[in-house]
């Protein structure tokens, strides 16, 4: 019965996803866009907030949430600089365009 379950669950989150996320939205082209940058990124941006926030005497769960939180906005905040630094785009597997022609497309 888990294994039946959890495949219903599967396909409920499946569908879910087909249902809302087939749409053309700002928010959606700019998280596909920053996939593969931040996945590139955030593994050495994780392990300098980790070498910052782990030596601290504070509890557990906060160091996670530390950790967590400035992991994400870190690895945005360099996906950020990266967009706008032409030359650098391609060794992120972005395509090489100007940010001009990048604004113009999303508004």
């Amino acid at each position: 019965m888990t294994g039946f379950e959890s495949a219903n669950w599967m396909l409920a989150v499946f569908g879910f996803g087909a249902a809302f996320l087939n749409k053309q939205s700002k928010l959606l082209n700019y998280l596909s866009t920053a996939v593969y940058p931040v996945y590139i990124v955030h593994l050495p941006v994780q392990f300098f907030f980790s070498s910052l926030v782990f030596p601290l005497s504070i509890p557990a769960i906060l160091k996670l949430v530390i950790v967590l939180i400035s992991t994400y906005c870190g690895s945005f905040l360099i996906f950020e600089i990266i967009k706008r630094i032409k030359w650098i785009r391609f060794l992120f597997g972005m395509k090489i365009k100007s940010v001009l022609h990048e604004s113009q497309i999303d508004s």
